[in-house]
């Protein structure tokens, strides 16, 4: 008995095993990419592949000669390959005159067509579902509706008396009739006296109503959105989605850029300010300017861009931070407030 009851638990703990190692596998392998691209002011042309979990899956994106191709295999199954369906084309019939008024004088007159009744007197459904009112819809005018003064609860006779108050001031409170309001009574008043200015006045009065009434909840809307940013846990997680978002951008950036960039713009100002932003650009994502060459041409207008990159991504840097943010209060209220 012992040793089956170890055998149960070696067998439990090699599943978990087994289970752990898929997860940590899962997490912690990258998904790999590298690519080119070529833009100018004629041609565009680019070539991506990623792979993960040591090639076992591999995905391949190109765009040439206006062709868009891709390409997902798994285990070396190409997944997204489409099948080429093959056109039926019915036998061309061998109809000739004689035939054709043949056919019409066997199926182009018009027959009565005679109704069948095809109940063999035999019920398909149970005695209990032909009696259930629901079912057969038949209402019967002379069943008991049993007292609600009447019905033994078990419930004691004081607390019972404060339900049944309950429930009639409730009722009350629903049969209180809404306030009427003023284009009705108008319109009353000029069904009475039938007169036409007070019909038209009712109407106007009441698409009047109506736009006070959407311009009310349009304001009502916009104070609550107002109210809900200048709150300081919206404007906290505001800050660190934004910081969240140049996180994730950094990490899937590529890691490995070479290339040159020859560019220009209309004005040779412009062309200064473009060349000070892409400045900003390498500062930002650590792009060493001897890989990647950027040469602004001021005396004319044009473009042409030749690049290599890769980079790798971590699932398990992404589903930590998603996350963190995700529990964070200040993102928990912001998104209580959307869920409304």
């Amino acid at each position: 008995m012992l040793s089956i009851l170890l055998l149960i638990l070696k067998i439990i703990g090699i599943i978990l095993l087994v289970i752990l190692g898929l997860v940590l596998l899962v997490l912690f392998v990258p998904i790999c990419y590298r690519g080119d691209v070529h833009y100018s002011d004629d041609d565009f042309n680019t070539h991506f592949k990623v792979h993960w979990l040591f090639f076992p899956v591999r995905f391949l994106l190109s765009y040439e000669n206006d062709e868009l191709k891709q390409e997902l295999r798994i285990f070396g199954f190409n997944v997204l390959k489409e099948k080429k369906k093959e056109e039926y084309e019915p036998p061309l019939a061998d109809v000739s005159y004689e035939n054709e008024l043949e056919l019409e004088a066997i199926y182009g007159q018009e027959k009565d067509e005679e109704l069948i009744d095809l109940v063999d007197g035999e019920s398909d459904f149970s005695e209990k579902e032909m009696l259930d009112p629901k079912f057969t819809s038949v209402e019967y005018p002379d069943a008991e509706i049993p007292d609600i003064e009447k019905i033994d609860t078990g419930i004691k006779e004081s607390r019972w008396q404060r339900i049944k108050v309950k429930f009639k001031r409730k009722k009350k409170e629903e049969e209180k009739k809404p306030k009427i309001p003023l284009s009705r009574k108008i319109k009353v008043a000029a069904i009475r006296t039938r007169s036409k200015t007070l019909a038209i006045l009712a109407q106007s009065v009441k698409a009047a109503e109506t736009a006070m009434k959407k311009i009310q909840v349009i304001f009502e809307k916009i104070s609550e959105y107002i109210k809900f940013i200048q709150r300081k846990s919206t404007r906290r997680a505001f800050k660190k989605a934004m910081a969240l978002v140049v996180k994730l951008l950094k990490h899937i950036f590529p890691r490995k850029i070479k290339g040159r960039i020859d560019f220009g713009l209309d004005e040779p100002h412009l062309t200064g300010q473009a060349l000070g932003g892409v400045a900003i650009a390498y500062d930002m994502f650590h792009i060493d300017p001897n890989d990647v060459e950027t040469i602004p041409h001021f005396e004319k207008e044009m473009i042409d861009a030749r690049l290599e990159y890769r980079g790798r991504i971590f699932i398990c840097f992404l589903a930590f931070n998603g996350v963190k943010f995700i529990l964070d209060p200040d993102t928990r209220k912001t998104i209580k407030f959307f869920k409304k």
